[in-house]
Formats: structure tokens, C-alpha cells, sequence
């Protein structure tokens, strides 16, 4: 059974799974054991697809989510001999393994936002389709949740997590619905204000398009984990962290993830800089080149099996 199929038994499909294969072929086919590095393990398809594809892939993989490390253990215990899983933020993934070497590596992917396993556990509250509290914690050790951003942000505080997750002209009735709806006890409630707010600031006559909730819900979740943060962090590591000849596959959900992701690998394949691993200390050049002009994005028959991979944007950089 190939790991697609096995993947989607497993209540698991992996966005983007052959493209990102195809992406790491020159990775996969080092003649050497390459290292590769999975900062967003979620429900460990892509990693597993990466070992199977090559024998002598050494993979070590990160995720916030002490249940995704428990769970992606258990799927790729045959691989044990090969793999190293560590619980952590991926923008600190220099400082996730013990050995000093584990911070170089040939490929380095990342799938950002939130996982299906995620969404589909109801007391995560991630989910606006499903009554649960308003949690939103990738790190559940973590202090900060939904219900803080939601029940105890000023008005301004909340305006600008809707606006900065792109909620436009959204964003400031609904900052107001939800502060004068207070406290809000759960993630059905909240979906009910977006829709509500949607219903009142809509000019235009109906048509198709994502339930109301879905950006508000996403620029929560950001606020919660930081996820900006931790993008711009990580993008930082980049160069000291890709060796020669390796690349750097990003997939994103989220418009500004995207942008930001593609002005970094434009400016990497622009400007000149000192580097790591060149001959001389004071050379400078430029880190290599952006291999996608325009993101990759799933196909037609993908998104119709997996609606969830709709807003999927991939990008893929390579190290000279």
C-alpha cells in the first residue's frame, strides 16, 4: 500500500505530498545519507513518505504538540534507527537535538498552520464547526489561549489580530460584536458572532464562498501560537542551518505566511551576504535561487478529495 493511501486510512492526507517529493528528489538521491529536517510533523505523512522514498534518509522532526510527537512515534517506529523526534517550536529547531551537527541539513520542510488531527478534536477547539472550549493551544503548556485572545483583549488589541490575519473590513465590527457578546463560552458561539457580523457588513448579493469564520478563526489561532513570529524566526535560521546543495520546501495556508515566505527566498536568491560553508570568511554571495516563480498549488482532483488542501501554497528554494 503506498503511503498516500496508507496516510488517508489513517485519517491523514498530506497536502501536497507528490509535489514535495519531487521537490527533494536531488535531496533523496545524494549518494551520501542525507539529513533532512521536518519542522511541522503533524501526522507524520510527509516524513514518512521522505523515509520510504529513500533508504538512507536521516530525518529528525519537530512539532509543538506533544500528541503529534506521541502519535508520529508510533507511525514511524519501523524507521526508529533513523529518525529523531523532538517536541518544540519549529523556529528554535537549532536548539531541539543534543547534537551540535543536527542543525545542518540538506532539506528542511515546514507545513505550516494547523493539523487535521488538530481540527477534527473537537476540545482542541480549533474548529468552528464543532463545539468546543476556545483553547486553539498547539503547546498546551502554554498560557495564552483563544479564550484570553477572545474574552480579554481591548477592543483595539482584537481589532488589530483581525486585521493582521486579513480579515479587512471585518475586522473592527466584529473586534466590537465580540467584546459586547462577552464572555464568549465557546467556539459555536464565536462561529455564530462571526456569521452574524458577516451577514450585516455583506453589500453584495450572496454567493459561494468560505463560511465566515474560517479567517477570524485562522488569525486567532496565529495570535495564539505566534505564528508569525515563529515564521520570521525560522526564515532567520535558514541560512546558517541549509547546506550546499539542499533545499527548502514551504507550504502555507495563509496569504501573509505566503508573502513573507517568498520576499525572503527572493531576497536570499538577490542579495549577496555572508555565509556559512564558503572557502573564504569574508566571500559573499547570494544564497541561492528561488525555484518557484509563482507557488505551487494542489490540483483540481486534490482539492476535490481533500478540501482542506484549497488554500495550499507551496514554495521551494534551493542552496548553492
Amino acid at each position: 500500500m503506498d503511503s498516500g493511501m496508507q496516510s488517508i486510512i489513517e485519517g491523514h492526507v498530506p497536502v501536497l505530498l507528490e509535489e514535495v517529493l519531487d521537490a527533494f528528489k536531488p535531496v533523496l538521491e545524494m549518494p551520501a545519507s542525507p539529513r533532512v529536517l521536518d519542522c511541522t510533523l503533524g501526522g507524520g505523512g510527509h516524513a514518512e513518505a521522505l523515509l520510504e522514498a529513500c533508504p538512507k534518509l536521516l530525518l529528525s522532526g519537530v512539532d509543538r504538540d506533544s500528541a503529534a510527537i506521541e502519535r508520529v512515534s508510533r507511525r514511524l517506529s519501523r524507521f526508529a534507527d533513523r529518525i529523531s523526534l523532538a517536541q518544540s517550536d519549529y523556529c528554535d529547531f537549532p536548539d531541539a537535538f543534543e547534537r551540535k551537527e543536527r542543525d545542518e541539513y540538506h532539506g528542511i520542510f515546514a507545513d505550516l498552520g494547523v493539523s487535521s488531527f488538530q481540527l477534527d478534536q473537537a476540545e482542541r477547539g480549533f474548529s468552528f464547526t464543532k463545539r468546543g472550549p476556545l483553547d486553539m493551544r498547539m503547546d498546551q503548556s502554554q498560557a495564552l489561549s483563544a479564550s484570553t485572545v477572545v474574552n480579554e483583549y481591548e477592543f483595539s488589541r482584537l481589532a488589530g489580530v483581525f486585521l493582521r490575519g486579513e480579515c479587512g473590513a471585518l475586522s473592527h465590527p466584529l473586534a466590537k460584536a465580540i467584546e459586547s457578546s462577552r464572555p464568549v463560552q465557546d467556539t459555536l458561539e464565536l462561529a455564530d458572532i462571526c456569521s452574524r457580523v458577516a451577514e450585516k457588513q455583506r453589500r453584495k448579493a450572496p454567493r459561494k464562498r468560505a463560511h465566515a469564520a474560517t479567517l477570524p478563526f485562522q488569525a486567532i489561532r496565529i495570535e495564539v501560537n505566534g505564528e508569525l513570529r515563529s515564521l520570521e524566526t525560522f526564515l532567520s535560521r535558514i541560512p546558517e542551518s541549509l547546506l550546499p546543495g539542499g533545499r527548502l520546501v514551504i507550504i502555507s495556508f495563509h496569504s501573509t505566511e505566503d508573502r513573507f515566505v517568498a520576499r525572503m527566498m527572493r531576497e536570499w536568491s538577490r542579495e549577496p551576504q555572508e555565509l556559512r560553508f564558503l572557502p573564504e570568511p569574508s566571500e559573499k554571495q547570494t544564497l541561492g535561487r528561488l525555484l518557484t516563480k509563482k507557488a505551487l498549488v494542489p490540483t483540481d482532483s486534490e482539492q476535490e478529495q481533500n478540501p482542506r488542501s484549497r488554500s495550499a501554497r507551496m514554495r521551494i528554494f534551493e542552496r548553492c
